[in-house]
């Protein structure tokens, strides 16, 4: 069977240079009436309405379909006869009645489009080779596959009627793509009826969505429809992280958020009736966000104000919907079944882990007292009752509760004495072999850390906090290495970007020595900034890539979002230059020359960075992100 995608090509390429492209996008998505924009004279007698449009595409579409994809075309009576064999082309197949002659066939698509629009479709399918007329009958190649674009739900973004003849554009959604694609169609009115005459691909600015929330809520939508049968959590995210960056949004907080949305609307459908389980699976959800949030706070006292952990809080407690609805699905399936054994087990280790979070009561002293002695010991005894309630709902002991107490996410402070083991022989090895297509791939760095991680745990190599540090530089290096190979018959972009990157470097280390100086030091800000130089060079490889494939297209317009995100970066800037550390203790009063001269030093790179980034287009603004990123995190406690 011919692969659907290979033909798809040929026959989109041959259309495009019959038909000409509107590259404008029209944001009329508002507009319902049956009016149409441009009336036709009066007394006109054939006047298309907005209403008859979507009906007569689906029955263009679907005659498309029939005739040269579904197969029903050359499929007599079961039997399927061979015109002709193409060795390195596609074999053709003799079309049953009634599409087993040229006229015939024009016959048939005309019920549907304009005898123009018939005959240009088959010579399209001619010039592809996906379609011949052979003794006096005609052949088709057989297609496999389904079509990507949802046709029954697109939108009208523009419609214009005259007598005899309207001219509507459309925007479909393509599920392979996650993307919307334009369209261009005429209809014309042809022996008594409405027909399609023309239906051209256009340009649509999908980016230009992040700018609506209600269109970013129909993009969320259209991804939760197909990933609510996802068994992994990482493949939802990567493909909701893919598909808002497509639609102009960068920000991995509110992927996550519509992440959770969609899993707990998909677990409000899958309990419709059952109470009873729509209430349990709300409270195991409730549960687990406490677990991981009292053990947040727990670990917030301990480490002495450590915020981070309130951020790790909030993040794995949004994974937390995608867990219960599998743990509901897997509740349903027939494959559910016992398993006492794993029960027993993983609620030993919770249970000690709690125990081992818990142990130490002894009294911890906040700085800033944002956290009573009362409430801590109050979290302390929460903890173990919390966890326990948990266990209580999910006593079935089958895989389901198995699955689901896996899930269950505790905090604890980070060592910083932890016992150095020495790294593997194959340590070497190891980095070379994660430092491929998938790593490449991600578009989250977050995914390629915890891949990194999940490979060293696995090795035996070093995950205390200088370990951590040694793979982040493998990380970075990783990114740096396949940036200068993608880059290598490019000078000038090469260096170009070595600038960008050292500049990063160099926004990152005085960024990280204002921080330290703002909250008084301590080692953690040595691994806050062994983070940043990775996270910039992962920002820098994918800036590259797209610099590259920029240049293969036409640059999305971005002036407007560029200068906004330039304006941020100076005002941060200015906030920063502006203040002085707080006068919290001998050591921070001592340094404001120290503060000031690492200010200089940020700013000036800063500034540098700008300069270098003149060109207005996608790939600037994703590293623009990435130095606002970075100087927003500077800040006082």
């Amino acid at each position: 069977m011919l692969n659907k995608t290979v033909a798809l090509m040929l026959i989109l390429s041959l259309l495009l240079t019959v038909t000409a492209c509107t590259n404008e996008r029209n944001e009329d998505f508002t507009q319902n009436s049956d009016t149409p924009s441009t009336a036709a004279a009066k007394g006109s007698a054939h006047v298309m309405k907005r209403s008859e449009v979507l009906p007569l595409r689906l029955k263009a579409n679907e005659a498309e379909y029939t005739i040269f994809d579904s197969g029903e075309a050359f499929t007599c009576n079961g039997k399927q006869s061979l015109a002709k064999k193409e060795e390195g082309q596609f074999d053709l197949y003799y079309m049953c009645d009634p599409y087993h002659t040229h006229e015939l066939l024009v016959k048939e698509l005309a019920k549907a489009m304009s005898k123009a629009q018939a005959e240009k479709m088959i010579q399209i399918q001619i010039g592809a080779a996906t379609l011949a007329e052979l003794n006096g009958r005609m052949a088709a190649a057989p297609f496999e596959g389904t079509d990507a674009e949802d046709w029954p739900s697109a939108e009208i973004i523009h419609f214009e009627a005259e007598d005899g003849k309207a001219e509507v554009d459309f925007r479909v959604w393509d599920y392979s793509e996650d993307t919307w694609y334009g369209f261009h169609g005429v209809y014309v009115y042809e022996d008594d009826a409405w027909k399609e005459d023309q239906l051209e691909p256009t340009e649509y600015d999908n980016a230009a969505d992040s700018q609506d929330p209600k269109q970013m809520e129909k993009v969320a939508a259209r991804i939760c429809e197909v990933m609510t049968d996802s068994d992994e959590l990482d493949d939802v995210v990567e493909r909701y992280t893919a598909a808002f960056e497509k639609h102009g949004v960068q920000n991995e907080s509110e992927v996550n958020e519509k992440i959770a949305d969609c899993f707990r609307e998909a677990r409000a459908e899958l309990t419709p009736k059952d109470k009873e389980r729509s209430g349990r699976a709300d409270q195991l959800n409730e549960l687990m966000n406490h677990i991981v949030g009292t053990s947040s706070t727990i670990a917030f006292v301990k480490s002495g104000g450590g915020y981070m952990y309130f951020d790790e809080s909030k993040y794995f407690a949004t994974f937390n919907p995608f867990y219960v609805y599998r743990y509901l699905t897997l509740l349903s399936s027939g494959n559910n079944k016992k398993d006492a054994a794993g029960y027993d087990k993983i609620t030993k280790e919770l249970r000690d882990y709690a125990e081992k979070l818990t142990r130490d009561r002894s009294e911890q002293q906040l700085y800033d007292n944002s956290i009573s002695q009362e409430a801590y010991q109050e979290a302390l005894d929460r903890l173990g009752q919390e966890l326990e309630s948990l266990i209580s709902l999910l006593k079935t002991k089958d895989q389901a509760a198995v699955y689901l107490l896996n899930q269950v996410v505790m905090l604890d402070v980070t060592s910083e004495d932890s016992e150095v083991v020495e790294p593997a022989a194959t340590e070497e090895q190891i980095n070379a072999s994660l430092c491929d297509s998938k790593t490449l791939t991600s578009v989250d760095l977050n995914t390629v850390d915890d891949r990194y991680e999940k490979a060293y745990e696995a090795n035996g190599l070093d995950l205390s906090d200088r370990g951590r540090d040694r793979m982040s530089e493998q990380i970075g290096a990783c990114f740096t290495r396949e940036t200068f190979v993608l880059l290598q018959n490019n000078r000038e972009l090469t260096s170009k970007v070595k600038a960008l990157d050292s500049l990063l470097d160099d926004i990152a280390s005085s960024g990280t020595e204002l921080d330290a100086i703002m909250n008084g030091g301590g080692s953690m800000f040595a691994h806050f900034g062994a983070y940043a130089k990775e996270a910039n060079k992962f920002s820098i490889y994918r800036y590259a890539n797209l610099v590259l494939q920029l240049d293969n297209r036409p640059q999305a317009k971005v002036d407007e979002t560029y200068d906004e995100k330039v304006a941020l970066i100076r005002k941060q800037l200015t906030k920063l230059g502006a203040g002085q550390p707080k006068s919290n203790g001998e050591m921070i009063q001592s340094k404001p020359e120290e503060y000031q001269a690492f200010f200089n030093q940020l700013n000036k790179a800063v500034e540098a960075f700008l300069n270098q980034l003149e060109d207005r287009d996608t790939a600037s603004i994703l590293l623009l992100d990435r130095v606002l990123e970075k100087i927003d995190n500077i800040d006082f406690l």
